[in-house]
């Protein structure tokens, strides 16, 4: 399933807003949500870096996530590091999965 900003939107998210980069330097975004999936905000920095998604499904986490003005990439690592996931960033494509034993 490819998810895109609009699909984001209509399952219910709120606050996310390409024009709030217009207020951060180029490659920095801003947006803020109660509770998100970590599955959506991934899909959400792909389609901002102008990358396609190759999420694993079964990611199920989900947090409160605010980030003010902080390039794509930081942010990223930040939510991949918190939930020990595995992202790499190639050929155009963001992929994102669990962390093998012992990566």
């Amino acid at each position: 399933m490819k998810w895109t900003i609009a699909a984001i939107l209509s399952l219910g998210c709120i606050c996310f807003s390409h024009t709030a980069k217009a207020n951060c330097p180029e490659g920095q975004l801003q947006f803020a949500f109660s509770n998100l999936k970590v599955i959506e905000a991934f899909a959400i920095l792909a389609d901002f870096a102008g990358l396609r998604p190759e999420i694993d499904h079964s990611l199920t986490q989900s947090e409160p996530m605010k980030f003010g003005c902080t390039p794509w990439r930081v942010v990223a690592k930040d939510l991949a590091d918190r939930h020990n996931l595995s992202l790499r960033i190639e050929n155009g494509f963001m992929y994102v999965s669990r962390k093998q034993n012992g990566s």
